[in-house]
């Protein structure tokens, strides 16, 4: 249902006042630039300072942590999707701020007793809070037009580098988990207020996402999009970058990806626009071609360059799920947490390859490059054969704006003629059996709840025939099929 074309890919992705719904206030542009440099000087002191203080007891600790960020993020997107007012936006931060604390307080106490066992559910429970703020950064970020997000994101992950490289020189591991907290609770305090109004938005759609993406399902991108299969393959290229040839840690002294992100933010500044997404992926991938042939001969520079195609990369990922939930407050919460899962995933496998691959070039050369040769391979081949044809600059211009959820149409209200015109229109538009049994339920106002029950099917095969029905007939959502049966010839 999501259009591939080229034409209109400027409106989605670069943004504009209509595309901000809240009309944010320059300080909100501070607040997503210093939200966005803490949360980057984070990520840069766990992969620094705190991971060789938990490497030192359990070199599997970012293991455990990515592992437990992407099942958080996947728990938040069913929970967002089923029950989307479930997430309390206070009782769950509140949460967060404990797992927050207790995780460091767990991690610490194991370097200190040499526990493997304190470091694990230490990690594990940082990850957890971690997906919440980062799931309220993205949220806050959505309600700037699409050129200065992506400047404050861009600018903070920039000035974040020399900071951490800096800090690396002389802080303590304790140190570090202090300024680790510090700048997870200066993140809250910076995007809570502002992350406050998309959740209650989308809370407050009157239905859950499951059921909208059947009444309108081009305000959705679906979990099984090919968008979200690019973040999990890129996510490998980091990960392996982390760990493969002592990759680890080189994000703090990559000056080549602070000048990447740096340009970008100046770009936005001076054009007054941000770059377009599908020439940010074009380059993300030559960057991490160019890294995965740099390891296989040995360079120094290939974890840069895999590094810096990544963080490329990653930006798109920020600026795609900002985008989505900019337009659709239903889909906001589900697109951010399940994109950053199928990141945080991509980094959890590439890190295991990585391993491997550095295990096999201490014993056998050419099996360690052989290995880089079959992820390089796996990678290019699927970008090849499925980048056809595909604009992600499109992808996210086809997502529409929610729409009001239509109510069901009491029986007294409905006219005699209402099965003449159904019949009428389904043997003009050649509906099967069952998409017209679709069709006139969803046409009577009812849920996709009401539909699954009266059919007896599953929602997925509801949601399947509602895009055939909707596809034959010429509308995009329940509402225009609603108007369609309603009008007569």
């Amino acid at each position: 249902m999501l259009a591939t074309g080229h034409r209109r890919d400027a409106r989605a992705w670069r943004g504009s006042s209509q595309a901000d719904p809240d009309n944010a206030a320059p300080t909100s542009y501070v607040a997503c630039l210093a939200a966005s440099l803490l949360l980057m000087l984070s990520t840069l002191l766990f992969n620094g300072a705190l991971g060789r203080a938990y490497g030192s007891v359990d070199g599997f600790a970012p293991d455990w942590s990515t592992a437990a960020g992407a099942v958080t993020l996947v728990a938040l997107t069913a929970v967002s999707r089923r029950r989307p007012g479930a997430l309390a936006p206070v009782v769950c931060t509140a949460v967060a701020v404990a797992l927050l604390l207790a995780g460091h307080l767990a991690a610490g106490a194991g370097v200190r007793l040499g526990s493997a066992a304190l470091i694990v559910a230490g990690v594990c429970a940082q990850a957890a809070a971690q997906a919440w703020v980062t799931l309220l950064w993205l949220l806050a970020c959505s309600r700037l037009d699409t050129r200065g997000a992506c400047a404050c994101i861009a600018g903070g992950c920039a000035l974040a580098m020399p900071v951490a490289w800096a800090f690396s020189l002389v802080a303590t591991a304790t140190a570090a988990q202090m300024a680790d907290v510090a700048c997870y609770l200066g993140a809250i305090a910076l995007n809570f207020p502002m992350a406050r109004g998309p959740l209650g938005r989308a809370a407050s759609m009157g239905t859950a996402p499951v059921d909208r993406e059947i009444s309108q399902p081009r305000a959705f991108v679906p979990l099984g999009h090919r968008l979200f299969a690019y973040f999990l393959a890129f996510g490998v290229a980091y990960g392996f970058a982390l760990r493969t040839g002592g990759g680890q840690g080189s994000m703090t002294s990559n000056a080549l990806a602070a000048c990447a992100m740096l340009a970008v933010a100046l770009y936005c500044v001076a054009l007054g626009r941000p770059p377009r997404a599908d020439a940010l992926f074009r380059l993300s991938f030559l960057l991490v071609l160019c890294g995965f042939l740099l390891v296989l001969v040995g360079s120094a520079l290939a974890s840069k360059l895999l590094v810096t195609g990544f963080l490329c990369f990653e930006l798109l990922v920020w600026m795609a799920v900002c985008s989505v939930a900019r337009r659709s407050a239903a889909d906001a919460v589900p697109a951010i947490a399940w994109g950053t899962a199928a990141s945080y995933a991509g980094i959890f496998l590439g890190a295991q390859l990585g391993m491997v691959e550095t295990w096999l070039a201490t014993r056998d050369a050419t099996a360690g490059a052989l290995l880089v040769a079959a992820v390089l391979a796996s990678i290019v081949t699927y970008v090849v054969f499925t980048l056809g044809g595909f604009s992600i600059d499109a992808t996210l211009d086809a997502v529409e704006r929610d729409a009001p959820v239509p109510e069901p149409i009491p029986a007294e209200r409905l006219v005699d003629a209402f099965d003449a015109r159904c019949d009428e229109i389904s043997a003009d538009a050649g509906l099967t059996p069952r998409e017209d049994q679709v069709m006139r339920l969803l046409a009577r106002g009812n849920n996709a709840q009401h539909v699954t029950e009266e059919l007896c099917v599953s929602r997925n095969t509801v949601k399947f025939h509602a895009r055939n029905v909707y596809a034959k007939l010429g509308v995009h959502s329940q509402q225009e099929l609603i108007d369609l049966v309603a009008r007569t010839r």
